[in-house]
């Protein structure tokens, strides 16, 4: 891949410490729409002999084992991740775009830092064989964007977000491991738009981003409480071997002596 502008390499060096799997297309000699507005992508500057020695001051990042046009949970938890991380140090890392989750960008996050390359139409970029122009974020211009020198070591995010980082990392393996796992039955996802194992869509659907989330939260909620309720029903057990008999009780204590009955006569017994 080309060098980028010098703080577009130092994004991409503190987004590949901390992400590995990151990987990034970065330069495109292009408007970004029909207007003519210039994309970052197409920032480039000649250094020193009239080449594009630098090329690009914008990155596109997604999972090297995703892709573009990847839009399965697994990779957006993924990118997740990496935008939250960004998005906590926009200040040491002088980012001016980042979009994720908006316009068209659900695959893949976009960004870009300061200066920015200047983006009106009838602007002609170094690429097209203009002249640099740069756009500050105090709104001054300049000729270059920056000096190259090796960057920084990848900032450091606060302890907050790292404990949430953490947490999320966690609850999204787990997560995404037991939606697969209902995934195509009765209740799963398939119900929904009809996607395959890993959350592509195959039926020419595209759901809205907050369809998802509510069809993921109800799925979630669904096999949660499936799973705490319908546990599997133990065998019954044999029955236990009978007590031994208890220790014998005590004599009472002897009857009060009775009263003396009356005195029988020869009638009460017959004589004759």
């Amino acid at each position: 891949m080309p060098t980028g502008t010098p703080r577009l390499e130092r994004i991409k060096t503190a987004v590949t410490a901390r992400f590995p799997d990151a990987i990034y297309g970065q330069f495109n000699c292009r408007p970004r729409n029909a207007l003519g507005f210039w994309s970052q992508h197409a920032g480039s500057e000649n250094r020193p002999h009239g080449q594009l020695d630098w090329r690009g001051n914008a990155v596109d990042i997604v999972h090297k084992d995703h892709g573009y046009g990847d839009t399965s949970p697994a990779h957006q938890a993924w990118l997740d991740q990496v935008n939250a991380y960004l998005e906590a140090n926009r200040e040491p890392l002088d980012l001016n775009e980042l979009i994720w989750r908006k316009r068209n960008h659900f695959d893949h996050i976009h960004t870009s830092p300061w200066p920015k390359l200047r983006d009106v139409p009838w602007y002609t970029p170094p690429c097209k064989g203009g002249d640099l122009i740069v756009i500050h974020a105090d709104k001054t211009r300049g000729d270059t964007f920056g000096v190259l020198a090796p960057p920084p070591p990848p900032p450091n995010i606060d302890p907050e977000m790292e404990s949430n980082l953490a947490a999320l990392k966690a609850q999204t393996s787990a997560w995404y491991v037991d939606l697969k796992a209902i995934t195509g039955h009765p209740g799963g996802i398939a119900e929904y738009w009809g996607v395959d194992y890993d959350g592509h869509l195959t039926n020419g659907v595209t759901p809205t981003d907050e369809e998802w989330l509510d069809a993921y939260d109800e799925l979630w909620t669904a096999h949660v409480t499936a799973s705490a309720s319908a546990g599997p029903k133990g065998d019954k057990g044999d029955t236990g071997p009978q007590g031994s008999a208890g220790p014998q009780g005590q004599v009472g204590a002897p009857g009060k002596q009775g009263e003396p009955g009356p005195q029988p006569t020869s009638a009460t017994f017959g004589y004759g």
